[in-house]
C-alpha cells in the first residue's frame, strides 16, 4: 500500500505530530504548495495512522485533528481533505489521510521576532516601466517591494501554475526601521496589502507561499492556509495595466486610513463588495444590488464620520439617490449623467431622472423593489449603470486616499490599455 503523494512543491518533510481526540502519534509526514488546486497546501501523510485511530478510518470529512510542527508555537487544526486511503487486511490496516488547514489557525509560527518575509503574488497582472523594476510600497511603518517574475528571474516552477493562476510577482516585507516583527505583525500586514491589491485588480488578490525569517535568515514563520485568490481575469478597473507603478502613489493614503479601526472597516465591506460585484458571478442586475451597498456604506462614513455633515437620523432620512449626491459632492466627483453613457442616458431623458445618481438609483430600485413598468429593460442600460456605479465607487475610494494622478476611467467604453487620465478633482485644477 502506497502513501499519498500529492503534486506540488515540497514546503516541509518530516516528522509532525498528528492529534485526535486525546491521542497523539509522531508522524512522518510531506508539506506541498500548489496554487491551482482548491486547498493551496496540502498534509500527506507518509506512515499509516490507524494506531492513531484505533481502526480503520471510513472516510468522514467532519472528523477534527490537529497538527504540531515541530518547535512551533501553537497546532493547526485540520480537516482530512478528502483523499485517504486505506488497505484492510485482517488485524493490520494502513491508513494514509491527507489534511487541510483550516481557518485562522494556519500560521506555522517557532515564536521567534522575524527581521524579513517573502511571498509569492498570484494574478496581479499588471506592467510598468522599466518591466524589470520593482514597484516598493511603503507607509510609516512598512516596505512592500513587488518584484516582477519572468523568464530570466525568480522563476516559480510552471507545475504549480496554470492558466488561471500565474505567480506574478515576488513579495519582499520588512519594517521601514529594519526592526524586528512578530509573525502576528507579518499576517496582519499581509492582510492589509491583499485588501490593497484587491482593489486594485478588482479581484481577489492576495500573498502565498508566505514565509518569514529570523535574524539569520532560517525560516522561522510559513502560513499554510489557502489563500482567497480568483482567477485571472485581466483588469477593467480604475488601474490600467500598463501604469502599474501608480499603486505606489495610493498606497499611502490607503494605508494611513487603515490604521483607523472606522475606516479599516468601511474600506474592507466596499472593497468585499466591490470585488464580489463580478457579472460573471451575479450578473449585472446582482452586480448593481452589490455597489449600492458599498457606495451606501461609503457615504454613510464620509457624510457622517468624516465629513459630520449630516447627523445618522438625516441620513437615513435621505433617499438613496440624495445620500450618493452628497458623497460625490463631497469627494469633488460630478454627478451629471455622462454621455458617453447612451442607453442609460436615453431612460434618464425618458423618466427625467435629473443625474447619474438617480438613475444609477433608480435601476437598482428596479432591481430590488417590484414595479408595474419596466423602466429600463436590462441589457446594454444595466450593463452602463453598474459601470456608473463602479465608478462612483473607484473614485470615492482614491479621493479618500488622497490619490491625484492619472487613472483607467471604466466609463470610457471600449477602454484601450494605456488610456488613462487625470482624476476628475485634479482636473478642476489645472
Amino acid at each position: 500500500m502506497e502513501p499519498n503523494h500529492n503534486d506540488g512543491i515540497l514546503l516541509q518533510e518530516g516528522r509532525l505530530s498528528i492529534r485526535y481526540e486525546d491521542k497523539a502519534q509522531d508522524c512522518l509526514c510531506r508539506v506541498t504548495f500548489d496554487i491551482t488546486r482548491k486547498f493551496h497546501v496540502v498534509i500527506d501523510s507518509l506512515e499509516s495512522v490507524h494506531e492513531l485511530l484505533g481502526g480503520p478510518l471510513w472516510f468522514q470529512s467532519e472528523r477534527k485533528f490537529q497538527v504540531l510542527v515541530p518547535g512551533t508555537i501553537k497546532p493547526l487544526d485540520c480537516e482530512i481533505h478528502g483523499s485517504v486511503r486505506q488497505q484492510v487486511a485482517g488485524d493490520d490496516p494502513n491508513v494514509y489521510p491527507s489534511f487541510m488547514v483550516l481557518g485562522n489557525s494556519t500560521l506555522v509560527d517557532h515564536g521567534v521576532p522575524l527581521y524579513n518575509a517573502s511571498a509569492a503574488i498570484p494574478n496581479f497582472a499588471v506592467r510598468h516601466f522599466p518591466s524589470s523594476a520593482s514597484i516598493s510600497l511603503a507607509d510609516g511603518n512598512w516596505v512592500f517591494e513587488l518584484i516582477p517574475v519572468d523568464d530570466s528571474r525568480l522563476v516559480y516552477p510552471p507545475n504549480i501554475q496554470n492558466e488561471l493562476y500565474k505567480i506574478t510577482h515576488h513579495l519582499l516585507l520588512r519594517r521601514k526601521n529594519g526592526a524586528s516583527f512578530s509573525s502576528g505583525d507579518a499576517r496582519d500586514a499581509l492582510y492589509t496589502l491583499s485588501t490593497f491589491l484587491s482593489f486594485c485588480a478588482e479581484q481577489w488578490t492576495a500573498p502565498v507561499l508566505v514565509t518569514g525569517f529570523d535574524q539569520s535568515g532560517r525560516t522561522a514563520m510559513q502560513e499554510w492556509g489557502t489563500a482567497l485568490v480568483d482567477s485571472g481575469k485581466g483588469h477593467s478597473g480604475w488601474l490600467d495595466e500598463h501604469y502599474g507603478a501608480v499603486i505606489a502613489d495610493v498606497f499611502p493614503g490607503f494605508s494611513n486610513l487603515m490604521q483607523d479601526d472606522e475606516w479599516r472597516k468601511t474600506i474592507r465591506t466596499a472593497v468585499y463588495w466591490y470585488v464580489r460585484s463580478d457579472t460573471n458571478s451575479v450578473g449585472p442586475d446582482g452586480a448593481i444590488v452589490l455597489v449600492q451597498a458599498a457606495l451606501e456604506r461609503l457615504a454613510w462614513h464620509i457624510l457622517i464620520k468624516v465629513r459630520r455633515a449630516i447627523s445618522e437620523d438625516g441620513f437615513s432620512r435621505l433617499a438613496a439617490a440624495d445620500q450618493l449626491r452628497l458623497v460625490l459632492n463631497a469627494c469633488s466627483i460630478p454627478s451629471e449623467l455622462p454621455g458617453v453613457l447612451v442607453e442609460l442616458g436615453s431612460a434618464a431623458k425618458a423618466e427625467n431622472w435629473a443625474d447619474g445618481p438617480k438613475a444609477f438609483v433608480a435601476v437598482r430600485n428596479q432591481i430590488v423593489h417590484p414595479v408595474k413598468r419596466q423602466k429600463v429593460k436590462g441589457g446594454r442600460a444595466f450593463f452602463e449603470a453598474l459601470q456608473l456605479g463602479k465608478w462612483y465607487l473607484e473614485l470615492i475610494l482614491l479621493k479618500s486616499f488622497r490619490f491625484n494622478g492619472d487613472y483607467a476611467c471604466r466609463l470610457n467604453i471600449p477602454r484601450w490599455v494605456g488610456s488613462v487620465e487625470p482624476v476628475p478633482w485634479a482636473k478642476a485644477t489645472i
